[in-house]
């Protein structure tokens, strides 16, 4: 009976430690991850992999814009930004850009268009009431222009804070992106 028991655990253990070292090397431990372009330039770090406004898991990368510091989440065929919304005063989406105010943060709000003009809230803006306008909203249409829709904010007035176009992030990166 004894020998029975041992030649059955023997058994066992064959059978789970090749498992179980298996199962070891599925899951392993990264203390830092890239997020690079299509010809190897690092985008930047991963701080995250949740961007506000989005449901899916998306890389966050850290980026300093002027004198502010930005999130831009790195989706396979685009960057973007971390408001889903770019808001005018005008019904066809000229003039200055606005983000919705949210309050005071540390980070700057940013927004990236589908041509990729990247725009940033402009640090220390005032908050103003903003009644009837359009505006883009984030990704749509991608990865052509996105449709300006006018239309007057019958909740409003909704709080906003100015932004600015900084630049083009497709300038900077060229998709597709990826994770190392």
């Amino acid at each position: 009976m004894r020998n029975k028991t041992w030649i059955y655990l023997g058994v066992v253990l064959l059978v789970l430690v090749p498992l179980a070292a298996q199962q070891g090397n599925l899951l392993q431990p990264k203390s830092s991850i890239t997020v690079r372009d299509s010809k190897g330039k690092p985008v930047g770090a991963m701080i995250d992999a949740h961007l506000p406004n989005y449901v899916m898991p998306i890389p966050v990368v850290l980026f300093k814009a002027g004198q502010q510091f930005i999130t831009l989440g790195a989706r396979p065929d685009n960057l973007l930004g971390n408001r889903g919304v770019l808001l005018f005063t005008t019904p066809d989406c000229s003039g200055t850009p606005y983000f919705y105010f949210t309050g005071p943060s540390l980070i700057a709000d940013s927004f990236v268009t589908n041509d990729g003009t990247l725009y940033v809230s402009r640090a220390g803006a005032p908050v103003e009431a903003l009644y009837s306008g359009s505006y883009y909203y984030g990704e749509e249409n991608f990865p052509n222009p996105q449709p300006c829709r006018a239309q007057p904010f019958a909740m409003g007035p909704f709080q906003v804070v100015a932004a600015q176009a900084e630049g083009n992030v497709n300038q900077m990166f060229q998709p597709p992106f990826s994770l190392h």
